[in-house]
C-alpha cells in the first residue's frame, strides 16, 4: 500500500492518507525523543509502540470498546479508520505520582480509592491546559452527551487494562486516552503505548514509563524490550 500523502506527524508517529478514503496509515517511529540521548534512533521503539497499541486495541475490542484500529500492516505500521479528532487528552490516574503529588500533596505511590479522570486541551501553544467539561462545551469540542460517553468509556478502559496488567504482575499507574468521531460515534483513537501509560512491577516496584526513559535515555531501548516481554509480545 502506498503512502501518498503525509497528513500529520509528531515525535512518535506519522499519519498518512491511505488509498481508501475511510482509512489511514499510522507509522510508528524509531526516532529518539530524548534530548539527552546520544543515539538518533531507538531500534525497538517503533515496533514496540505499534505492537503494544495493536494488542491493546484488539483486547479492548474484545470487550466491546470501539477503537479506530483495523489491523497491523507490518512491524511498525497499522491501518486505522479515518476519524475526526477531538482535541482533548483524557488522563486516568490510579496511583499518585507526578503532578498529582506535586499539585495536591498526595503521597507518592498512594493507591487512589477512586480513579481520577482529568481533561487537558491538546494545545501545545498554551501548554496543554487542564480543563473541565464546561471549558470543553464552551470551546465546542464536545457536547454533554459526548463527554458522558468519553467519561464512561475511559472508566471502562481503565478497569479492563488494570486487570490486563495485574495478570502480568504490573500495576497500571496512569494512562492517557484520546478520542475521535467515526460516523458520529465516539471512538478511542491515537495510540496506547508505553509513552501514554505508566506501569510499575507489582513484585519489584520497578517503573516502566516515559518519564523514567527521559531521565535515563540510555536505558530506553531495554525498557521498550522489557515491556514487550512482560506482555508477551517479545519472547
Amino acid at each position: 500500500m502506498k503512502k501518498p500523502q503525509l497528513i500529520n506527524s509528531d515525535v512518535s508517529k506519522k499519519v498518512y492518507k491511505s488509498d481508501r478514503e475511510d482509512q489511514l496509515i499510522i507509522e510508528f517511529l524509531d526516532d529518539n525523543p530524548f534530548k539527552k540521548g546520544k543515539k538518533k534512533k531507538i531500534s525497538p521503539r517503533g515496533e514496540c509502540n505499534n505492537s503494544v497499541s495493536a494488542l491493546l486495541f484488539e483486547y479492548l475490542e474484545s470487550y466491546h470498546v470501539a477503537t479506530y484500529f483495523i489491523k497491523k500492516s507490518d512491524a511498525k505500521e497499522m491501518i486505522v479508520k479515518n476519524y475526526e479528532p477531538i482535541p482533548i487528552k483524557v488522563i486516568i490516574r490510579n496511583i499518585a505520582t507526578g503532578t498529582l503529588c506535586k499539585n495536591y500533596g498526595i503521597p507518592e505511590g498512594e493507591i487512589l480509592e477512586y480513579p481520577v479522570i482529568e481533561y487537558y486541551l491538546k494545545d501545545p501553544k498554551h501548554h496543554d491546559p487542564l480543563v473541565n467539561e464546561y471549558h470543553i462545551y464552551a470551546l465546542n469540542y464536545a457536547n454533554p452527551e459526548e463527554m458522558k460517553t468519553i467519561s464512561r468509556i475511559s472508566s471502562k478502559v481503565n478497569a479492563i487494562l488494570k486487570s490486563f496488567f495485574k495478570r502480568r504482575n504490573l500495576k497500571l499507574v496512569d494512562m492517557k486516552l484520546e478520542f475521535g468521531r467515526i460516523k458520529g460515534k465516539i471512538t478511542i483513537c491515537d495510540e496506547i503505548t508505553p509513552e501514554t501509560f505508566r506501569i510499575w512491577d507489582t513484585l519489584t516496584d520497578e517503573r516502566y514509563d516515559f518519564e523514567i526513559m527521559e531521565k535515563k535515555p540510555n536505558n530506553a531501548e531495554q525498557i521498550y524490550k522489557t515491556i514487550m516481554k512482560k506482555i508477551n509480545i517479545l519472547k
